[in-house]
């Protein structure tokens, strides 16, 4: 009977690891942070690596706080093979649109708009997440789990502070002086 537990117990103990597999991915970057134009474009670049035992497909992603402010554009998947180094990390680009975010003081419905920076500078704070699919599950039984790594990601929007353009004005006084004149004009001429 005691020879009956300990060779249960030992193929149990053979059985667990390879019933259940980890795999995942790790990120590199190299700031934490970024001072960006508002209404503009941005790329930042960052790097996907694998320490663990099994080949992955991955992308990035970024937290629900920055979801909110920034509009992601697709980012691409790629794949890693096992045991990929940091060093040897895949290169991946993450690409979104930063929104408005100052309010321009306008005198007239958008038009004659000045910026005045009084809000100072505005930041966003949240994390750029990778995270990890296997490629394709072979026969066998067992359970698989996916670790994702992330770091933190500032946004610091930057405020181009500008005056009141009267340029519209300034051509919308034109016109109207050239149509009055036009109208003179034909009025003499037919006189």
């Amino acid at each position: 009977m005691k020879s009956k537990i300990i060779l249960f117990s030992l193929l149990l103990i053979l059985l667990i690891p390879s019933g259940f597999a980890l795999k995942g991915v790790g990120i590199k970057w190299t700031s934490e942070s970024a001072y960006v134009d508002e209404k503009s474009p941005v790329c930042l670049d960052y790097g996907i690596y694998n320490p663990w035992d099994e080949d992955i497909n991955a992308q990035l992603g970024v937290s629900k706080e920055l979801q909110e402010v920034i509009r992601v554009k697709e980012t691409e998947t790629v794949f890693v093979k096992a045991n990929t180094p940091n060093t040897n990390a895949v290169p991946v680009k993450l690409c979104f649109d930063i929104p408005k975010v100052y309010k321009d003081n306008c005198l007239v419905a958008g038009v004659i708009c000045e910026q005045t920076c009084s809000l100072g500078e505005v930041n966003y704070k949240g994390e750029v997440i990778a995270t990890g699919s296997g490629t394709e599950v072979s026969a066998g039984s067992g359970s698989t789990a996916t670790v994702s790594a992330s770091v933190p990601l500032e946004i610091r929007i930057k405020c181009n502070q500008h005056e009141r353009s009267y340029i519209v004005v300034y051509i919308a006084v034109l016109i109207i002086l050239l149509i009055i004149a036009l109208i003179f004009y034909t009025k003499r001429k037919k006189m």
